[in-house]
């Protein structure tokens, strides 16, 4: 940070339009919160409840001082308001970040069960030969261990003070591993996927990262990646529920039933 106030505040002094999503677009005279001042010549910040990135050159400094009489006409965001209290935030975000790891903690339990109550009996009674149970069982082990590398994730995130807990961008460095595993899971047998489809673990990510980001500050390193956690796991989960979806259409088709 260039500033010694806990918060980072700059104004923009150009207009800028963005170029890409995850990009803020400035008119002048905004004021934006820094949530990340890296070397390069991008920042990342936050602008009337919307986190994204800005070319430095287009800001400059502003004193937490000088920042009442310009923020009184500011729009605040009705889809992520923040508490003004932010002993507050960092209270709701910390318990918000507790049930995020509890539920995943259950949910890898469960899972667990599953397979080692019900599959690993199945496969080992010979009821269905190997490619049987290959094609009923598909990569649920991978799933259940995606849920354990992402719950360890988060167990260490829990050790690093709260304005450092990037828990969002946990999220982000295991996005594509946990894609890669549920979009295999969601291509095999609809009926086998539907195992897990009942704890709609994939489904509840975006819900949960939201509900995070409405407790985090504006100022907060992790708040982009929150809120791009949020959108991507969406994705994720929506091109899944496709998947699966025209994958049992092509079984009726090909069935009659």
């Amino acid at each position: 940070m260039i500033t010694d106030s806990p918060v980072h505040l700059v104004k923009a002094v150009y207009n800028y339009k963005a170029s890409n999503n995850d990009e803020l677009c400035l008119k002048k005279g905004d004021v934006i919160t820094v949530t990340q001042a890296l070397e390069g010549g991008w920042w990342e910040g936050t602008l009337n409840g919307v986190t994204g990135w800005f070319p430095s050159n287009y800001v400059k400094e502003l004193k937490t001082e000088t920042l009442k009489p310009e923020r009184n006409n500011a729009q605040p965001s009705s889809e992520v308001p923040l508490s003004p209290n932010l002993n507050d935030v960092k209270m709701y975000r910390g318990i918000v970040f507790q049930d995020i790891v509890d539920t995943e903690n259950n949910h890898l339990s469960e899972l667990q069960t599953l397979i080692s109550n019900y599959l690993i009996p199945l496969k080992e009674s010979n009821i269905l030969n190997d490619m049987e149970y290959s094609y009923l069982v598909n990569n649920l082990e991978e799933v259940c261990n995606s849920s354990r590398v992402l719950l360890r994730m988060l167990e260490d995130v829990k050790g690093f003070p709260s304005e450092a807990q990037r828990i969002g961008g946990e999220f982000m460095r295991v996005s594509v591993y946990m894609k890669n595993i549920h979009l295999n899971y969601s291509s095999g047998h609809p009926k086998a996927a539907a195992v897990i489809e009942k704890h709609k673990r994939l489904e509840k990510y975006p819900a949960l990262l939201l509900e995070l980001l409405r407790h985090t500050p504006e100022h907060h390193v992790d708040r982009g990646d929150t809120q791009r956690a949020a959108s991507l796991y969406r994705d994720i989960a929506n091109t899944c529920a496709t998947i699966r979806k025209q994958k049992e259409k092509k079984i009726k088709k090909r069935t009659g039933k």
